[in-house]
């Protein structure tokens, strides 16, 4: 009986250890797919829209200069729009991109810029900024390319995503990030991105999509291991004494 009760502490625990976990669990972005335009002339989800920011900056996010631009699906090798790229280029697939509106950047800073959005970080610990990258070479160039992002979680520090190396006219197609950041305290962080690429004059552009940032799950999914232990346990024990 003593034992049963212990494991009805600890599952009792669990639970409000895993409910606090589901909470902070939620995306922390607004509008990580850009989806919502503060544009009206740009029309999310058809193709046709190609703006740069920030005239048609996705909602919630601030920056980006010059050859920064939010994009329609099926813009990005459509020759007609600039920064068109080397096709085909994939309009929805590949993991974590969502089919709908992408950022693009040329690779060069100097031309593109930083832009992101302030997030309300509810405690300190670790925390997962997710997204999905992808890299073209822009129309009528050549020569190959080197595309990424930096990317920075105010005093949290910054990073570097995986380089993609594309040859003369190609591309690398949609593929899903994942860092992780040491959060110090709770309060308000700058999610910062910029397109990292060379050589400048080819020019390399980056693409981004579903940005992401949440909690990575505490106590409770390690605990939850210990209360499987402990089932296993109990399980012996009544098999032992009812043989």
């Amino acid at each position: 009986m003593k034992f049963a009760r212990t494991v009805a502490v600890i599952a009792g625990s669990l639970a409000a250890l895993s409910a606090a976990d589901s909470a902070t669990a939620a995306n922390l972005v607004y509008n990580g797919g850009f989806e919502i335009v503060n544009n009206t002339t740009f029309v999310p989800g058809m193709n046709g829209s190609k703006m740069s920011f920030p005239t048609a900056a996705p909602d919630g996010w601030a920056g980006g200069s010059g050859l920064t631009f939010l994009a329609a699906p099926g813009t990005a090798d459509d020759a007609a729009k600039y920064l068109a790229v080397w096709g085909p280029f994939p309009t929805s697939s590949g993991p974590g991109a969502s089919g709908g509106n992408f950022v693009l950047a040329d690779g060069d800073p100097a031309w593109s810029g930083k832009f992101s959005q302030v997030i309300a970080i509810p405690a300190a610990g670790a925390y997962n900024v997710s997204f999905a990258q992808a890299a073209g070479q822009q129309l009528n160039y050549h020569g190959a390319t080197t595309e990424r992002w930096r990317v920075s979680l105010g005093s949290a520090g910054t990073q570097l995503s995986t380089l993609m190396s594309i040859p003369s006219h190609g591309i690398n197609p949609w593929q899903s990030e994942l860092m992780v950041f040491n959060v110090p305290s709770a309060g308000n962080y700058l999610l910062e991105f910029l397109a990292i690429g060379t050589p400048s004059g080819l020019p390399p552009i980056v693409f981004l999509d579903n940005v992401s940032v949440e909690a990575v799950p505490g106590p409770a999914s390690l605990a939850l291991v210990g209360l499987g232990v402990l089932g296993s346990v109990a399980r012996r024990r009544r098999s032992a004494a009812h043989p």
